[in-house]
């Protein structure tokens, strides 16, 4: 069941470059030096990028396509329960890309900064939903960009937190709302595994849940000073080791702190 998945991260820890390697890119003259070293590595792809455009940005999207090709090409070689979880997990890059084009948008009409060249930054390539980014960028409102996700499991999500966003002035909760989704349905295909593996997937996303909420954690009350209600109601369930509990006990003592 797992042959071909096993085979592809054999290969992805034989690409792993080696720790001098990384020192020696970490004390190279300039950036551009550091880009040419990756010139016959697996991550060759990237070097060209940078040495084409002379702009990183450019060769962190190649890495970023490479890694999702990796995801759509296990997704249509496995079967079943498997094909679920990776298709899952393959939802976060649709929704960090959704994320882009939504801060793009915010940046344009509601802060008003100008984002000429920014959107040649956004991954094009469909994962499971045809997103028109451009449109969403260039919509006139939230509502407007929630239509343009119509048909997708976005739509609602951008529509029901579309006031609020506008309300509090920062995209927080369309975000933490798209956060969500990709967990619940994470969790899901999870929970549809063998008991085995089950047992082991829950532990990972788990601990994955619990540095979101850290993460999260700290926002809510460096830039956000939310009630601890609030932060209740918006932390991801399902972590291994902080629950509720523990979540209200680390933000009370910093917040008396």
């Amino acid at each position: 069941k797992y042959a071909f998945i096993n085979a592809k991260l054999r290969a992805r820890i034989s690409k792993i470059l080696p720790e001098e390697f990384s020192r020696q890119m970490a004390r190279a003259a300039s950036l551009a030096e550091a880009a040419q070293m990756l010139a016959g590595t697996p991550f060759a792809a990237a070097e060209a990028a940078y040495t084409r455009t002379g702009d990183i940005k450019m060769a962190e999207l190649e890495l970023l396509r490479a890694e999702v090709e990796l995801y759509r090409e296990i997704e249509g070689r496995v079967e079943g329960q498997v094909r679920e979880l990776v298709y899952a997990l393959a939802t976060r890059f649709e929704v960090e890309e959704l994320k882009g084009a939504l801060r793009l948008w915010f940046d344009a009409r509601v802060r008003g900064r100008r984002i000429e060249g920014s959107q040649g930054y956004l991954l094009r390539e469909r994962i499971h939903h045809a997103l028109d980014l451009d449109r969403i960028v260039g919509a006139s409102s939230l509502l407007e960009a929630a239509a343009a996700l119509d048909g997708t499991p976005y739509a609602a999500i951008v529509t029901a937190q579309a006031a609020r966003v506008m309300e509090m002035q920062t995209l927080f909760p369309v975000e933490i709302a798209l956060d969500h989704h990709f967990y619940r349905q994470l969790i899901a295909a999870v929970s549809e595994l063998s008991k085995t593996d089950r047992a082991v997937a829950q532990r990972l996303v788990g601990v994955q849940i619990d540095m979101e909420n850290i993460s999260w954690l700290i926002r809510f009350k460096s830039f956000y000073h939310m009630s601890l209600q609030e932060v209740l109601e918006y932390s991801i369930p399902a972590g291994v080791n902080l629950n509720r509990e523990l979540i209200a006990s680390a933000y009370e003592a910093e917040h008396s702190s």
